[in-house]
C-alpha cells in the first residue's frame, strides 16, 4: 500500500508488508545514483529490552519504503541487510547494528554513516551529530525529534503505540535525510578517513555486544562501606559546625560556612552564598570542615552515580553493555553512555572499590594496555620541541622536569607534591588554560599562576610557538588538521563577543593536539582489535578510557595477547619519539598487576 504523506520535503512513503511489495522497492533503490540509507525505529531506550519496531530504506530521492519488523516482508529485508555486495548507509548505525545482531542479523555492505560524515565535516560545529541537528545544518530540513513524536516522561509512547502511518512517516523522513546528508557530504571527505570510521564501528559493535562482567556482591559491599564513611563524615562535619544541619541544603550549609564560621566568600548566587564544589574547592584549606564536606559530596555522588545506577545497567548475562560513540566528542575521543564507563572513578582507595566490581569471569583476566603520557609524546611529535623530545627519548619524568622549570628548582630536589604541581601545569597549559583556571586548580594566586605560565613558556618555547601557529592557521584557513588528517573547522574566531572569541582561540590553540591524541587512541584500539581477530585468540577489547584500553583475555593467552596488543598500539602511529605502553592484568579492574613484556 502507498501513503502520500505531506512533509516539509514531500517524502513519498511506501509501506511494504509483503515480499512482493518490498522486492521492487529495493530494486529501484539499487539502481539509484547513490547508495540507500536505512533508519530503524528502536522500540526501547533500555538496551536490555531493545527491539526493532520497523525499518525504512531510502536513496535520498524523496521516496522511501518502510518495513514493519513482524511483517512477512521482514525476512526479505534481513536478506538485503546481510548482503555485502549491496552498498548501504545510515546514521549512527552502531546502536542499530547491535540491536539487529542480538537478533541474529549481521548487517554488511556499509559504505557510509552520515553521523561519521558529519563528524568529519564539522566535529564541533554540529555536535553531538544527532540526525535532527545534522539535517538542519546540511539540508535545511526540520525533522521532529523523538520527544516531539513520542512525548516525554510518563507520557512517552512506544513506537508500537503510534499509528502505523505515523511510524512509517517518521522512519521514512529520517532514512531519506540520512541518504541526502551522505550524498551532500561524502564527496568532499577523504575516503580513507570514512573507511577508518566504519572499521572502528565494527570494533565498537563487538565491544558493546561483549560488555564487561560486574560483581554485584562487591557493589553491595562498597555501598555498605561508603554509607559508613558517609555517616562518619557527617558526624565530623556536625562536630566542627557545633550542631547538626542538613549538609544537602545550600542555605543551611552556606549559613554554617559563611556566617557562623566566617569563611571567605569567593562566589555568590542571586539568592546568597554559593556552596558549589567550585566555590568550596577555592577555600578548601580555610577550615577542616570544607574538605570533609567535599569528601562527603564525592561519596554521595559515587553512591548515586555508580553503586546504585550501575546495578540498573546490568544485563541478565551479568554484564554491563555500555554504548560507545566515536562521532560525538569534538576531538574524536570515544564517548560512553548508559553508563558512561569513561568516567569510572579510580583516583582514591575509596573510588577503587567501584573499579573492583568490574571483573573477569573464571578462567579469564582483565588486561589493561595503557599509553605512557600519550599527550606528551604526541605534542613532542607535533612541536619537535627539544625540551620534550630529548627527555622523552631518555624516559625522563616530564612532570618532574616541568615542576623544576616552573618552580625554578633542581629536578633532583623536586618533592612528590611539587611533581604533582608540574603534572597539573603540564596538562593545564598544554591544553591552553589561562592563569585563572590554573590558579584554581593549584590553590595559588592568579599572579603566581601567571608566573608559572611565563616560566613554562620559556622552557617549552616551541610548544607555545606551535600553539600560536595553529591559531594563525585557523584564522587564515578556517580549520586545523589532526595527525590523521581530520579537518577541524574553528568558528567564532572573528566574533564580536569577546567570550566566544576567546573560547574559539583556545580551541584553535589546543585542537590539533587534542584531536591528534584522539587519533592515536582510536587507531590503537582499531589495530589491537584487528590483530586479535587475525590471531584467532579469544581476547576482546571491552572499553577505552582516555589512553587505556581494557581487554578480557583467557589466562592461557595472557602473555601472547599482551605482546600482540602492546605492539599494535605502540605502532598506531610512528611518532618522533616511539610510543610507550605498559601492560597490567588481574581479576578485577582495581587489582591489576604489572606484566613484563618484551
Amino acid at each position: 500500500m502507498e501513503l502520500l504523506l505531506s512533509t516539509a520535503t514531500d517524502i513519498r512513503t511506501t509501506v511494504c508488508a509483503t515480499p512482493e511489495e518490498l522486492a521492487p522497492a529495493l530494486a529501484s533503490m539499487a539502481s539509484a545514483a547513490n547508495a540507500p540509507s536505512m533508519y530503524a525505529l528502536i522500540e526501547d531506550a533500555d538496551p536490555q529490552r531493545e527491539s526493532i519496531h520497523g525499518m525504512a530504506v531510502s536513496s535520498g530521492n524523496a521516496a522511501a519504503c518502510y518495513v514493519p519488523a513482524h511483517s512477512p516482508a521482514w525476512p526479505e529485508l534481513v536478506t538485503w541487510l546481510e548482503r555485502a555486495d549491496i552498498p548501504k548507509g545510515g546514521h549512527d548505525l552502531i546502536a542499530t547494528r547491535v540491536v539487529l545482531q542480538r537478533q541474529g542479523v549481521h548487517v554488511a555492505g556499509i559504505i557510509a554513516d552520515s553521523a561519521c560524515a558529519s563528524h568529519l565535516t564539522q566535529p564541533s560545529g554540529w555536535a553531538p551529530h544527532a540526525l535532527t541537528g545534522v539535517a538542519r545544518h546540511v539540508l535545511g530540513r526540520s525533522l521532529p525529534d523523538d520527544d516531539q513524536v513520542r512525548g516525554t516522561g510518563g507520557e512517552r509512547k512506544a513506537w508500537k503505540d503510534l499509528s502505523p502511518e505515523r511510524a512509517a512517516k517518521v522512519a521514512c523522513e529520517r532514512a531519506d535525510a540520512c541518504a541526502a546528508i551522505t550524498r551532500s557530504l561524502l564527496p568532499s571527505l577523504e575516503p580513507a578517513l570514512m573507511r577508518e570510521y566504519l572499521e572502528l564501528s565494527d570494533t565498537l559493535v563487538r565491544m558493546e555486544l561483549t560488555g564487561i562482567a560486574i560483581d554485584v556482591a562487591q557493589l553491595d559491599r562498597t555501598d555498605v562501606t561508603f554509607a559508613a564513611i558517609e555517616r562518619d563524615l557527617q558526624a565530623e562535619i556536625e562536630a566542627l559546625a557545633g550542631h547538626g544541619f542538613n549538609i544537602n541544603s545550600s542555605a543551611q550549609l552556606g549559613k554554617v560556612l559563611f556566617e557562623e564560621l566566617a569563611l571567605p566568600v569567593v562566589l555568590r548566587t542571586k539568592t546568597g552564598f554559593s556552596t558549589s564544589n567550585e566555590a568550596l574547592e577555592r577555600i578548601e584549606h580555610a577550615h577542616p570542615i570544607v574538605e570533609r564536606v567535599l569528601r562527603w559530596r564525592r561519596l554521595r555522588r559515587l553512591r548515586d552515580s555508580w553503586v546504585s545506577s550501575l546495578r540498573r545497567c546490568i544485563h541478565p548475562d551479568g554484564r554491563v553493555h555500555s554504548r560507545v560513540h566515536h562521532a560525538r566528542s569534538f576531538s574524536g575521543e570515544l564517548v560512553n553512555t548508559n553508563p558512561d564507563l569513561g568516567r569510572v572513578p579510580g583516583r582514591t582507595p575509596e573510588m577503587a572499590e567501584i573499579r573492583r566490581a568490574f571483573v573477569a569471569p573464571p578462567g579469564r583476566l582483565l588486561m589493561s594496555v595503557d599509553f605512557n603520557q600519550l599527550g606528551l609524546y604526541v605534542l613532542a611529535h607535533l612541536t619537535q620541541d627539544p625540551a620534550l623530545v630529548e627527555p622523552l627519548r631518555e624516559r625522563a619524568d616530564m612532570h618532574r622536569l616541568t615542576a623544576s622549570a616552573v618552580l625554578e628548582k633542581p629536578a633532583e630536589q623536586i618533592t612528590l607534591e611539587e611533581r604533582q604541581t608540574g603534572k597539573v601545569v603540564n596538562f593545564a597549559t598544554f591544553a591552553g588554560q589561562g592563569a585563572s583556571a590554573l590558579a584554581l586548580q593549584l590553590g595559588i594566586t592568579a599572579a603566581q599562576a601567571k608566573q608559572y605560565i611565563a616560566r613554562f613558556d620559556r622552557h617549552y618555547a616551541k610548544v607555545r610557538a606551535f600553539q600560536d601557529e595553529q591559531l594563525r592557521l585557523a584564522k587564515e584557513q578556517g580549520y586545523i588538521v589532526t595527525l590523521a588528517g581530520r579537518r577541524w573547522p574553528i568558528g567564532g574566531l572573528e566574533s564580536l563577543d569577546s567570550q566566544l572569541r576567546s573560547y574559539a582561540e583556545r580551541l584553535a590553540r589546543r585542537g590539533t593536539h587534542e584531536g591528534s591524541v584522539a587519533d592515536v587512541s582510536r587507531r590503537a584500539l582499531l589495530h589491537a582489535d584487528r590483530a586479535l581477530r587475525q590471531s584467532g585468540w579469544s581476547a576482546v577489547p571491552l572499553m577505552e578510557v582516555v589512553d587505556e584500553i581494557l581487554f578480557e583475555v583467557a589466562e592461557s593467552e595472557l602473555n601472547a595477547a599482551a605482546l600482540l596488543c602492546a605492539d599494535a598500539m605502540r605502532h598506531a602511529f610512528e611518532l618522533t619519539v616511539p610510543l610507550v605502553v605498559g601492560v597490567e592484568a588481574g581479576k578485577t579492574w582495581a587489582d591489576l598487576e604489572p606484566l613484563q613484556i618484551d
